[in-house]
């Protein structure tokens, strides 16, 4: 790795008209912007999961190879890995998808074929599925290399009502080579960024309301949650969410009392990583949900 960027710096201070060329012969089997970016393969994103009895996550997945190859025979396999708020695997589930197929889990069902017993503060935590690149497709590929495939699903949750939400991924997490079993990180290290949404909230208006916040990075995340009102009193909460963790601050009328309700401005400092939006999820009184990323 240390080669590869000792070749980007050299690459950096090449006259313009020689960059593009020499860039291409350095970077020949590697992608100029992204090293690990090597060979064919997927790019696969970390969500959010969660299945306390109340909240279930649902998880399609489908070949989106077939979109792309519909004359191949784009049968593949892939992985479901399930981790815990600590970034811990709890355990991985095989799965098969046809030419053209797709199939649905249900995290709460996952959970007991793999035999786990969840506690109340181990019954969320994040998920990552790769769905390998077909034999067929990698064929076709050929030799324009590097080519990756980057699939930003949708991932559900349902309450116990039926009533249903869906948001789909924002960011990059482990990078999957065609052919090895272990993929390598997209982002080697931390930074801090902050994030607010867009528009204030009510948070009379809520049974709970969570900022759920995912550590994409090889080290531990320090992240606070800042809540203010119309008089910039504030509230805060901190968090240290570990490598592939999650964590949930959850905000009601009850921890937010002594803040006027009604046009709260959140913030959240520490981000980890740029394009690793939280996820606002929302549970109203009447027992409709909603999520989405601000």
């Amino acid at each position: 790795m240390w080669v590869d960027n000792v070749a980007m710096a050299v690459a950096s201070y090449l006259p313009r008209s020689v960059k593009s060329t020499a860039r291409r012969w350095l970077f020949r089997n590697s992608h100029p912007i992204h090293v690990g970016l090597r060979g064919v393969g997927s790019v696969q994103d970390l969500y959010y999961w969660v299945a306390d009895g109340k909240l279930d996550t649902l998880l399609p997945v489908q070949n989106y190879f077939s979109v792309f190859y519909p004359s191949l025979d784009t049968s593949t396999g892939g992985m479901l890995t399930v981790f815990d708020n600590q970034g811990v695997v709890l355990g991985r589930k095989e799965f098969t998808l046809c030419h053209l197929g797709s199939l649905k889990l249900r995290l709460s069902r996952v959970v007991q074929e793999l035999g786990l017993r969840l506690s109340a503060g181990s019954n969320f935590g994040t998920l990552i599925c790769d769905v390998a690149v077909p034999s067929s497709v990698r064929e076709k590929i050929g030799n324009a290399q590097p080519f990756y495939f980057w699939d930003r699903f949708y991932i559900g949750y349902l309450n116990s009502v039926g009533q249903p939400t869906f948001v789909h991924g924002v960011d990059k997490t482990f990078i999957y080579q065609a052919g090895r079993p272990e993929p390598s990180r997209w982002y080697p290290s931390a930074r801090t960024y902050q994030w607010a949404p867009e528009i204030p909230v009510n948070i009379a208006d809520y049974e709970r309301f969570s900022v759920i916040v995912v550590n994409r990075v090889n080290r531990p995340a320090r992240v606070r949650l800042v809540v203010e009102d119309t008089a910039d009193r504030r509230r805060d909460w901190n968090a240290v969410i570990q490598p592939n963790g999650v964590y949930r601050f959850a905000l009601t009328p009850a921890n937010t009392a002594g803040l006027a309700p009604t046009e709260l401005r959140l913030r959240v400092e520490g981000m980890a990583t740029q394009w690793g939006r939280p996820l606002v999820f929302k549970e109203f009184a009447s027992g409709a949900i909603s999520v989405m990323h601000c």
